[in-house]
């Protein structure tokens, strides 16, 4: 994990170093997002398709899909077609999706209305599962 480079940014306000304004972020993660983004499916991040030759593994996995409905990245039928090819290969699993509908992408986490419509519903499914 790496803060943002200093190049990315040439002058903040105020002075703030990148780390104040940014903090600390995990690279491989975005890169690994991004491999997955270009393949247009699921991959490890090598590149792999372990999670579809072993959709076993995510039989004790609970997991909360959750999306913007005005999401213009990820698309509607991609959160539904994950759930169902879940629930179908583990159907012992404890799988949700919840769509936001006034939610487009990031907002649902970082807007400014998150903590009042969002993640209470986060909490929920946490404190039920």
């Amino acid at each position: 994990m790496r803060a943002v480079a200093p190049t990315t940014i040439p002058s903040l306000p105020g002075g703030l170093l990148e780390e104040e304004m940014f903090g600390v972020g995990n690279l491989e993660a975005l890169r690994h997002l991004a491999l997955m983004m270009r393949r247009g499916t699921a991959v490890t991040h090598s590149g792999g398709s372990d999670y579809f030759e072993h959709p076993e593994r995510f039989a004790g996995t609970k997991l909360l899909l959750l999306r913007g409905r005005h999401n213009y990245i990820f698309h509607p039928a991609g959160t539904l077609r994950t759930l169902r090819w879940l629930r179908e290969h583990n159907r012992r699993g404890h799988y949700e999706r919840i769509v936001l509908p006034n939610y487009a992408h990031l907002d649902a986490i970082v807007g400014a209305r998150a903590d009042v419509d969002v993640y209470p519903r986060i909490a929920d499914f946490l404190d039920r599962t």
